[in-house]
């Protein structure tokens, strides 16, 4: 694999690409957006974006934008922390184009229809991965570690991984056009 070359856009978006010369292209974006960003009302926002990601935006509805990246052979993935989220697409070389035009288009210009909030905030992945989260003994006691630290009313101190609770579509949508319209956080 080739070194990571690293350029600025005028916009002030670093770009980092690098060619490994395999039968897939991975492209992504990494936004200096994570739970340390939540205040005490707005606990477990960056955890719903996660899983609101590749969904409706404003130009696609959840149905368009799911057949398109099935139409690239397409798979996603978000990973969250308590610094970032990163949103990602894996295709066919080919499709690399119209894959980070799918990741663009989640981060700078997201929906948040108020029942697919709701929705997203009571599902079963939702459920289980906070579930998961509290039986796995290495994440909790790094979260303690974090309290300890940090405080449990502090941002840091917080878990990356909390519930929505009654979240609203407003509320996500001040939370992530507050912190994803500035280029220095992408």
């Amino acid at each position: 694999a080739a070194a990571p070359a690293v350029s600025t856009l005028p916009s002030g978006l670093k770009v980092v690409s690098t060619t490994a010369g395999g039968p897939v292209a991975t492209v992504g974006v990494h936004v200096a957006v994570g739970s340390r960003e939540e205040t005490a009302g707005l606990r477990g926002a960056a955890f719903l974006l996660k899983h609101l990601a590749f969904k409706h935006t404003r130009a696609r509805s959840d149905l368009r934008m799911q057949r398109a990246l099935d139409d690239l052979g397409a798979s996603t993935h978000v990973a969250l922390g308590r610094e970032s989220l990163t949103y990602s697409v894996s295709c066919l070389p080919a499709c690399a184009d119209e894959a980070l035009a799918a990741v663009a288009e989640t981060v700078s210009s997201p929906r948040f229809v108020p029942w697919i909030v709701k929705e997203a905030s009571g599902s079963k992945l939702v459920k289980a991965e906070l579930d998961a989260f509290a039986k796995d003994a290495e994440a909790q006691a790094l979260q303690a570690l974090h309290e300890a630290a940090f405080g449990a009313e502090s941002p840091l101190g917080a878990s990356p991984v909390s519930s929505p609770g009654a979240l609203s579509a407003a509320q996500l949508e001040g939370f992530a056009g507050g912190l994803f319209a500035h280029a220095s956080r992408v």
